[in-house]
């Protein structure tokens, strides 16, 4: 039997999430460089960490997430944390 999602328990989800990525070295995404440099970024919806980084005079620029091809695409994180290597 499945467990109906409520509002409350899939808010206390997310925020236990939050403050799990908060620990493991995330910040809010309005506190990343603004100087082009590269940094790794989550965004709401997804499960992966992706290089990005802020292009423009903040807060009228936008973030641009880089692809292992090369290609670049608009994003909209709402984490991020300086680049590491990767886990194991």
């Amino acid at each position: 039997m499945s467990k109906t999602p409520n509002q409350f328990a899939a808010l206390e989800k997310l925020q236990e999430a939050y403050c799990d990525l908060k620990r493991l070295g995330f910040q809010d995404i309005i506190y990343c460089p603004k100087d082009g440099s590269i940094f790794e970024v989550i965004e709401a919806g997804s499960t992966g960490v992706h290089d990005c980084y802020y292009e423009g005079t903040w807060p009228d620029g936008h973030w641009n997430v880089v692809c292992s091809d090369g290609d670049e695409g608009s994003s909209y994180p709402i984490l991020w944390r300086m680049k590491r290597e990767p886990e194991r």
